[in-house]
């Protein structure tokens, strides 16, 4: 959640989407990095040494909440990513880093296991470089 009291958290489950993309054989690498409880700031005040940038331009910004997915993505660091959108925390960063983001219908995708920034909007969606791997 990007939150300092949450730095070292290690959830002791994964969340629903996670645990149905390890049964089809992905690979999860780890957390990235994320505005404060995906609250939408540029950037996140608890972590000034740490800034995610854009990897496209290392002057700019990959994006709110997502943007440490985004970055990841499209530096190839990994193939896809899982991110959650309330309102564009995927569709933004996608877009800022020439990516495809999809926020599927609330209530499609499971959000058990999420930290989520509105239980009523929040939802998780992928976030990969073309709309054929989301």
């Amino acid at each position: 959640g990007g939150c300092h009291g949450l730095r070292d958290r290690v959830p002791d489950v994964d969340a629903d989407v996670v645990e149905l993309l390890k049964a089809a054989g992905a690979v999860t690498v780890g957390k990235h990095s994320c505005t404060e409880l995906a609250s939408g700031a540029i950037l996140n005040p608890h972590y000034r040494e740490e800034v995610t940038c854009n990897p496209y331009d290392l002057r700019k910004t990959p994006g709110t909440s997502s943007g440490g997915t985004a970055s990841s993505v499209a530096a190839c660091q990994v193939t896809g990513g899982i991110a959650t959108d309330t309102g564009g925390s995927i569709r933004g960063p996608a877009a800022y880093c020439g990516l495809t983001g999809m926020k599927p219908t609330f209530g499609l995708v499971s959000g058990r296991g999420v930290l989520p920034l509105s239980r009523s909007f929040d939802t998780p969606g992928p976030m990969c470089r073309s709309a054929r791997d989301c």
